[in-house]
């Protein structure tokens, strides 16, 4: 707990005190609220959590949205090493930054200490001059206070009002002035005096002293210290009146009212003149409180120091039994051993042993030796990983160490002690934080905006960075254009030590402009745009290209881009782990370079032209007969919405922006709205593509080719020839295809932390499915996972399909949003599927509607109609020619076919 949410919990429980007193002062014993203010300031001077399962912070707790429990975290398997490249510019070290001035904590302390001074100045002042005091000449005075121990009694001409002081050699001083024959007087005088000895209440006033030098800031301390005071004063009248006797009432208030002329010091006294009508009504109404009456106090300060003064109590084990299947808990522990035991072979061979003692089957427990020493992690310098179960100190000895591994020739041949330096550095960063962040915070600040170019400097380090640069600049037709900037320093990621680069960014206006920094364990996301000039202005437009050549006549649609390499094909597949399936409702088409054209692939007009964080720069095209073609992950748009089209001209550039890893084109074809294979639309373009590029050899265009049509099958064969007699260059395998696979462990997806697979979108061409976190790109640009669990929430049995669609139809649901992850699945943004808008979900609202069944007015009913074709065929072919219709009412399959 920290120190503000020590304060702030302290005020909520004398706030509630005060309320507490407003309603009940009258009714109950005055030492209930006294020792009310007793705990409310050990509250606010202790600063021990003190947890309750009966706090109201508990309850507050219990009141918000469970989250199922994450399962047992997993040792980290160490990524694939990152290649290097030579920075262009040198640069000069940044200067180290200054650590800010804590201005709130010096204020706090200062003026903390000026309180604190200013009491015990008034109290030393007042105490030297009651040193001056005489004994009093009255004797057998002490008897009346009936005390245990001895208590002087002192005269002195400082004071006008009776007072006590001292808490281990406590004195009653009584002014000079007091008729010391006024008998009645004196035995009232004497009675409250003896009452704030008996019950400690200078130590009371010292604890409240101490609160309000502590907590100045804090309005509701003042509070406290002000009512605290007042009811020391109305406990003590009321055990005076009830040791004199009820009828003593009148003659005690008369007293009090005689000896309360002059304000008196601000120690316990009978006087004290602080809410004198106040005590004068409390006096008059004392009574002597039943058994039952004194009870129930004691029960309500229980139940409110219960309620209020402690802090919300840790769900334990037991609370989650309902939520989670021990059996399941027992298999991920018993999953989490395995993988401890995969991780830590290696290292077993030089004398590590380890031990998973884990009764709680939550998968933590590892404990690990090396000749004699508790071992803390290993450092694999090869690996650049810490092999640990928690980076914390609270289950290690004080005596744990850091092992560093040693390799000869690549290969690992022992384990070492770190040494005093080595140490030393591992506990500074675990005492300050992580040193890498520490380094990413020094990149960041090294940043700087001069003359159209961004600068930056790489700080003094041992591990590799990873760095990407990209934005969207602002064109005059209001659109932008994806940009990428130091591409190839990006994708080989040799970033060197204390070099400078640069990139232009001119006086160009940007939508958004980010970096991407990740470092050891440490990752930031900056937002460049905060360097650049306000006054920005966006690109011209540059004339359109010219469009597809050797379009073949009387062709209506063609393909859209020079390359007939698919990466990743239409339909459905298997999800990772082989349960359920996932569809793929277009064609991702690679093999290009950025910037290639895309060509329309039929007349019509611009539906749609815009940016999006999951497609990236699009264009959505409507045709004839109800189609629509859909072109995503463009580097640049050269249409806008509303724009009228011909066949083959160019729209756009082949990209990778949004949700991508590499240029690519995602290409889809929509017959009425539903996505058809764009392969089988456009009668696959493998066999025209190598006729369309040699554009550049009008001669070369096979004029023989009209003997190859009576055997059509057998046309493909003879047509990889040309393009090998024209010694045509390979197209370029994608970068994202060759980052996953140098990703790829034995063939298979590398697993985080939590023995979750992960990696691109291309890896389900290599492996056979995808990672069960795939690459994307969050809602404001920032480069993540996503769980394809997530993602799939709206996947389950025929009939909670149609639920879905039923409660999607009647809500007006447009989309949802997912979490973005990092890859060891820890949320940093969130990521949209489908479109955003007012129709969007969040994530907890469509887990909330699929744990009711998708709550509909239909339930998992299609609406019945009755169907306008017999088949799929049928339907198939009139789609084809025009019609237009509803998806469910064109014909029916029933449910399992």
């Amino acid at each position: 707990m920290t120190f503000l949410e020590l304060s702030l919990s302290g005020a909520v429980f004398v706030l509630v005190i005060a309320a507490f007193r407003t309603l009940t002062l009258r009714r109950l014993p005055k030492g209930t609220f006294v020792a009310l203010w007793w705990l409310a300031a050990i509250r606010l001077l202790l600063p021990v959590e003190l947890a309750s399962r009966f706090s109201v912070y508990t309850l507050l707790e219990a009141l918000r949205p469970k989250a199922s429990p994450a399962l047992p975290a997993s040792p980290v398997t160490p990524a694939a090493p990152p290649v290097l490249v030579v920075p262009t510019q040198p640069s000069a070290a940044p200067a180290p930054q200054p650590v800010p001035f804590p201005v709130w904590t010096v204020l706090w302390i200062s003026v903390g200490l000026l309180l604190a001074a200013w009491f015990l100045i008034r109290y030393v002042r007042w105490r030297r001059r009651f040193r001056e005091s005489l004994p009093a000449d009255c004797p057998g005075l002490e008897s009346w206070l009936r005390l245990r121990r001895r208590v002087q009694i002192r005269v002195t001409d400082q004071i006008s009002a009776p007072l006590t002081y001292g808490l281990l050699r406590p004195v009653v001083l009584l002014p000079r002035s007091m008729d010391f024959s006024d008998e009645e007087a004196l035995t009232c005088v004497l009675a409250h005096e003896g009452a704030h000895i008996r019950r400690l209440d200078g130590l009371l006033k010292l604890a409240l002293t101490a609160a309000l030098c502590l907590h100045w800031f804090n309005p509701a301390v003042w509070v406290l210290y002000v009512l605290g005071n007042r009811d020391m004063e109305l406990r003590c009248d009321e055990a005076a009146v009830l040791a004199l006797g009820e009828d003593s009432r009148e003659r005690y208030a008369l007293a009090l009212i005689r000896l309360a002329e002059k304000q008196s010091v601000p120690l316990c006294g009978f006087a004290h003149r602080n809410g004198m009508e106040e005590r004068i009504r409390a006096i008059m109404s004392v009574k002597k409180k039943s058994l039952l009456v004194c009870c129930a106090a004691l029960a309500l300060v229980l139940g409110i120091t219960t309620a209020f003064a402690t802090s919300a109590k840790p769900a334990e084990a037991d609370d989650y039994e309902d939520i989670v299947d021990g059996e399941l808990l027992a298999k991920s522990s018993a999953e989490s051993a395995a993988l401890w035991a995969e991780t830590l072979a290696p290292y077993e061979p030089f004398g590590l042993t380890w031990t998973l003692d884990d009764p709680d089957l939550d998968g933590n427990g590892l404990s690990m030796t090396w000749e004699g020493h508790e071992v803390r992690g290993i450092y694999d310098e090869e690996l650049y990983t810490w092999i640990t179960e928690h980076s914390g100190e609270s289950t290690y000895g004080p005596d744990a160490v850091e092992l560093y591994t040693v390799y000869e020739d690549g290969k690992l041949t022992g384990l070492r002690l770190a040494t005093k330096e080595e140490q030393a550095r591992f506990d500074r960063d675990r005492r300050l934080g992580s040193g890498d962040a520490r380094k990413t915070e020094e990149l960041i600040d090294s940043l700087r905006y001069d003359d159209g170019h961004i600068y930056f400097t790489i700080p003094e380090s041992e591990k590799p960075w990873s760095i990407f640069i990209q934005g969207r600049v602002l064109l005059e037709d209001g659109s932008g254009m994806s940009v990428h900037y130091l591409e190839e320093e990006s994708e080989k990621a040799e970033w060197v030590p204390q070099m400078t680069y640069s990139f232009e960014v001119g006086d160009a206006a940007f939508d958004v402009l980010t970096m991407d920094v990740n470092y050891g364990i440490a990752s930031y996301f900056y937002e460049l745009n905060e360097l650049l000039p306000k006054d920005g202005k966006p690109l011209a437009l540059e004339p359109l290209p010219e469009g597809k050549a050797d379009i073949p006549e009387g062709a209506e649609m063609i393909w859209p881009v020079d390359s007939s390499q698919i990466t990743n094909s239409f339909g459905n597949r298997a999800k990772p782990g082989g349960e359920g399936v996932v569809t793929h409702t277009g064609v991702d088409i690679g093999g290009m370079e950025k910037g290639a054209p895309i060509y329309a692939a039929g007349t019509g007009t611009v539906k749609e032209a815009g940016f999006d964080a999951t497609s990236g720069n699009f264009v959505r095209l409507t045709h004839n007969s109800g189609l629509e073609t859909f072109y995503a992950h463009c580097d640049g748009v050269l249409v806008k919405t509303g724009d009228t089209v011909e066949l083959g001209q160019t729209i756009a550039t082949v990209g990778s922006s949004g949700q991508s890893t590499g240029p690519h084109l995602h290409f889809e074809v929509l017959v009425n709205g539903v996505a058809t294979d764009p392969e089988t639309m456009l009668k696959s373009p493998a066999a025209p593509e190598p006729e369309a590029k040699p554009e550049a050899k009008p001669e070369s265009k096979p004029e023989p080719q009209p003997e190859a049509k009576p055997e059509p099958e057998a046309a493909k064969a003879p047509e990889a020839k040309p393009s090998e007699t024209a010694a045509e260059p390979q197209p370029k395998e994608p970068h994202g295809l060759t980052q996953q696979k140098e990703q790829l462990v034995d063939g298979e997806y590398p697993t985080n932390s939590q023995g979750e697979t992960y990696g691109n979108a291309f890896g389900s061409s290599l492996v056979g499915n995808d990672p069960e976190l795939i690459a994307a790109k969050g809602t404001n640009g920032e480069s993540g996972y996503i769980s394809m669990e997530d993602q799939n929430i709206t996947v389950g049995t025929p009939e909670e399909i149609i639920a879905y669609m039923n409660w999607k139809e009647e809500n007006q649901v447009t989309g949802y949003i997912i979490p973005l992850y990092d890859k060891d699945h820890n949320v940093i943004g969130e990521f949209q599927v489908g479109e955003g808008g007012s129709g969007s979900k969040t994530f907890e609202e469509m887990k909330a509607a699929k744990a009711q069944g998708w709550p509909n007015s239909k339930g998992s009913q299609l609406e019945k109609k009755e169907p306008a074709f017999k088949s799929v065929e049928e339907a198939r072919e009139a789609a084809l020619n025009g019609w237009v219709g509803d998806s469910n009412g064109g014909y029916y399959i029933p449910l399992g076919e």
